[in-house]
């Protein structure tokens, strides 16, 4: 094989491997009317407690991760 149908082959393959063509959709959704931002506050500190809890075990955190949920 040529070197120039080696470059020609392997620009081909590079092509078909990274095809700029294709598109990727990402198709933006609306958060549900119930999950406001007083929810996501909630949420945000049930998993805080949870995190504290499991990096510590210590009973208080685990109280703490109960009484936040």
């Amino acid at each position: 094989m040529s070197v120039d149908a080696m470059a020609s082959l392997y620009e081909s393959v590079l092509t078909g491997l990274l095809d700029p063509s294709v598109l990727v959709r990402h198709k933006v959704q609306p958060m549900t009317p119930w999950f406001d931002a007083e929810c996501r506050t909630t949420q945000r500190r049930v998993q805080a407690a949870e995190r504290r809890f499991k990096r510590t075990y210590l009973e208080t955190d685990r109280r703490e991760w109960i009484a936040v949920s």
